[in-house]
């Protein structure tokens, strides 16, 4: 997969695909329906993954064309949605056909969003015990950054190694690789600057921590 910055004039969109149509709902009101349906569809996963992707994909599709956005700029996520529904029926799809020899690190993506995730809380910790200005702050920071994510009601287990491995990891990446994009853009905010403590009990609490 190549993604192009579309600087080529032969990459750009024609009128057609850039055309806005009339919308046919309020943005407010599809605002807050959307939010509803993919909260729905979020809940949907736990039960069949792949219905639930495809639910809020397609709420998201409806969403963008009632916003006046044509059917055919939307095609790609229909053309995703289309493949959820071949993989359901044992139909292969280029689009989640695994690339051969892609050069590219194995973990999925999920995998980086959770490691990124678990960084972010165990930085925090991290952050918060070594305000305190007392010695031997990294282990009970780490130790602290396991009871929290322990403490979730999706049965997720760290040790606080774990925890101090996982922050490690991520922190030894480059700053523009994008497995800590998620990491660097979580830390850049008042509240973690302030708060950094509350910071990471609110992403477990959020339940972004659901998935880990």
């Amino acid at each position: 997969m190549t993604v192009n910055s579309g600087d080529n004039p032969a990459d750009m969109p024609s009128e057609d695909l850039l055309r806005r149509l009339p919308a046919t709902m309020n943005h407010a009101t599809a605002l807050k329906d959307i939010h509803y349906r993919l909260a729905h569809a979020t809940n949907l996963i736990d039960q069949d993954e792949r219905e639930g992707v495809w639910r809020a994909l397609n709420d998201v599709i409806n969403y963008l064309s009632s916003q006046g956005l044509p059917m055919a700029t939307l095609q790609p996520l229909m053309a995703v949605t289309s493949a959820i529904v071949d993989a359901d029926r044992g139909i292969e799809s280029a689009i989640f056909k695994p690339a051969k020899k892609s050069g590219r690190p194995p973990n999925s993506t999920s995998q980086i969003v959770n490691d990124q995730l678990l960084a972010v809380i165990a930085e925090c910790c991290v952050r918060h015990e070594r305000a305190l200005g007392e010695r031997d702050y990294l282990d009970r920071a780490t130790r602290l950054a396991a009871q929290l994510v322990n403490s979730s009601k999706d049965g997720v287990r760290k040790t606080g190694a774990e925890m101090a491995n996982v922050r490690e990891k991520i922190r030894q990446l480059p700053a523009n690789d994008t497995r800590r994009t998620l990491f660097d853009d979580f830390l850049d905010g008042r509240i973690v600057a302030e708060a950094p403590l509350a910071w990471a009990r609110m992403l477990v609490e959020h339940e972004w921590i659901r998935t880990l």
